[in-house]
């Protein structure tokens, strides 16, 4: 795996992240990330994958600024796709723009291939359980619990709380 995001960097992520709940309006959880999505501009396409659909959570056109979504998946899974997607598009939108080939499809299971990865999951996670948020609830209940709260996945909360 690669190396993680270096602080800066994870910080103005994190910024980054919340600038755009702000601008949403978005002050308590759980996020509503396909009206977060679709506010930044992205049209969402909820899409059967066919003999994809257990290894394709969903992927971003970028040129055609729309995000599709595995229609199979679960309300968790489906927020988490979007939360990374969307970080791709809100971090590294010109990259992709200017070099498509940049842009790799993630798979399920695997970890980040590379830096831009990497960014977009520190985005979604950022995005999805913000420290503010988690702040103060962290300590009242379990992290299945509180994963059912933020409507995200429990090891995604875990990472968060660390």
């Amino acid at each position: 795996m690669r190396e993680a995001p270096s602080r800066s960097r994870y910080d103005a992520i994190a910024a980054r992240a919340q600038e755009v709940l702000a601008a949403c309006q978005v002050e308590a959880p759980p996020v509503p990330v396909k009206a977060v999505a679709e506010a930044q501009g992205l049209r969402l396409a909820f899409v059967r994958f066919g003999r994809l659909r257990q290894s394709l959570p969903g992927f971003l056109d970028v040129s055609a600024a729309t995000l599709f979504i595995n229609s199979e998946d679960s309300l968790w899974q489906q927020a988490s796709t979007m939360a990374y997607e969307l970080g791709h598009w809100m971090l590294h939108r010109p990259l992709f723009l200017e070099n498509p080939g940049r842009y790799i499809l993630r798979l399920r299971g695997g970890a980040p291939a590379n830096a831009l990865q990497q960014e977009a999951a520190v985005f979604a996670g950022c995005l999805l359980a913000p420290a503010a948020f988690l702040r103060p609830v962290k300590d009242l209940a379990p992290p299945a619990e509180l994963a059912r709260l933020f409507l995200i996945s429990t090891p995604l909360l875990e990472n968060r709380l660390r």
